[in-house]
């Protein structure tokens, strides 16, 4: 009987490290999950093939250190998040982000107990890192350049994904810090 390994395409890899991520975020921030989910999922898988695209377009070794800098950077994200609205108690904007880098100094002891208080979260949101690690040494990962069926499929999965949860955003409510709200008129 052959056994079959497991081999993740890097679109399939973006695709579960931006679902996973912004899933369990989203737990840990809410303690919950509700029907907006789906918009987390289908941005994930959008997002996920389209980047998975971008890196496969190399070869290996360097497609892999691209892989591997993006999920380092994704993850960073995802874990100074946390901290920041833990000490702020808000969401962080990725575009103000610079303009408030200078002042964390200021708030060190803050951000440590901060860190410190969640911890766990954090460490399960630098997990995708030694995936990808482990990914590449056992061969889990394929990061060879994918062939144009695979890189067309995903590219194609990506847009489809995209274009149903607009359909669903634009179907959905349209008050006040709805997802519709939020997507259009709130993108600071």
């Amino acid at each position: 009987m052959k056994t079959t390994k497991l081999h993740l395409t890097l679109p399939v890899f973006f695709s579960v490290l931006f679902s996973y991520l912004e899933v369990f975020f989203h737990f840990l921030m809410f303690q919950s999950l509700d029907q907006n989910a789906v918009y987390l999922l289908l941005f994930s898988v959008m997002g996920g093939c389209l980047l998975g695209v971008a890196c496969s377009l190399f070869r290996e070794k360097i497609s892999f250190i691209l892989s591997l800098i993006i999920t380092i950077i994704i993850c960073a994200f995802f874990c100074v998040e946390i901290v920041y609205q833990a000490v702020f108690q808000k969401f962080l904007a990725v575009f103000s982000m610079m303009g408030v880098a200078g002042q964390a100094f200021d708030f060190m002891d803050v951000i440590t107990k901060n860190i410190l208080g969640n911890v766990m979260g954090i460490l399960a949101l630098l997990l995708p890192i030694i995936l990808l690690l482990l990914g590449k040494k056992f061969h889990w990962i394929t990061f060879a350049s994918t062939n144009k069926t695979g890189t067309v499929f995903s590219y194609i999965a990506g847009m489809t994904c995209y274009g149903i949860a607009i359909l669903f955003i634009n179907f959905g409510s349209h008050a006040a810090y709805s997802t519709y709200d939020i997507y259009y008129n709130n993108v600071s």
